[in-house]
């Protein structure tokens, strides 16, 4: 059912939302129990496909998603208060709250410098999170790269296939080929960009962006 914001306050004991006094009077779509996607798509064209006029889904049991949540045009949010599963989820700006145990079977990527991504617990095969905050009392995954440990680059280049990153290099960089730390050398000398729609588009298709290591 079709619930405004300000009265699901109310109703429920939900999340503290960045600038919630801004979406006092917006509808939300408020889903008792357990709900079943095929796919979910938070912009707001695509909650609208599902539930016109909304800006957000509540879901008060658990979210099964067969496919992807996909936030990587912004616009929605989402909150659930049991777990959730999915193949992927894609998050650029605005908030998604799992209040339980979030078990993702391939990706979480995370970029942009706004919004917010929360779980009490993640299990995933891969977490890429670049300026943006995920908050999370457990991570369970196979590689996690993100840009709060000054490595994110290396790890990009390190782990990622080419297809999903631009690489230059710094012209002014001084590197001996005959001195052991050569390598590294070259390493610290790459400016790499990560092309976040391209592992999108890789990772929609069914395809990996993993390196064969």
């Amino acid at each position: 059912m079709k619930i405004k914001f300000k009265d699901l306050q109310k109703k429920r004991d939900i999340p503290t939302l960045d600038g919630e006094a801004d979406y006092i009077n917006e509808m939300v779509y408020f889903h008792e129990g357990d709900l079943k996607l095929s796919n979910l798509e938070l912009s707001q064209e695509g909650l609208n496909k599902l539930y016109p006029d909304c800006f957000m889904l509540y879901v008060t049991g658990n979210l099964t998603v067969e496919n992807n949540i996909d936030n990587s045009y912004g616009g929605a949010m989402l909150v659930v208060e049991g777990d959730v599963s999915a193949q992927n989820i894609f998050t650029e700006i605005n908030e998604i709250y799992i209040c339980g145990k979030a078990n993702i079977s391939n990706v979480v990527l995370a970029y942009g410098a706004s919004g917010y991504l929360k779980f009490y617990k993640l299990n995933t095969k891969l977490l890429i999170h670049e300026t943006h905050p995920v908050s999370c009392w457990n991570i369970t995954c196979e590689l996690e790269i993100n840009d709060y440990d000054g490595q994110f680059d290396k790890k990009i280049y390190k782990y990622l296939i080419a297809d999903v990153y631009d690489v230059e290099e710094d012209d002014d960089c001084d590197c001996d080929e005959n001195e052991d730390y050569y390598e590294e050398c070259m390493e610290d000398c790459l400016y790499i960009t990560f092309d976040e729609n391209k592992a999108i588009e890789l990772i929609k298709d069914g395809k990996s962006i993993l390196k064969e290591i």
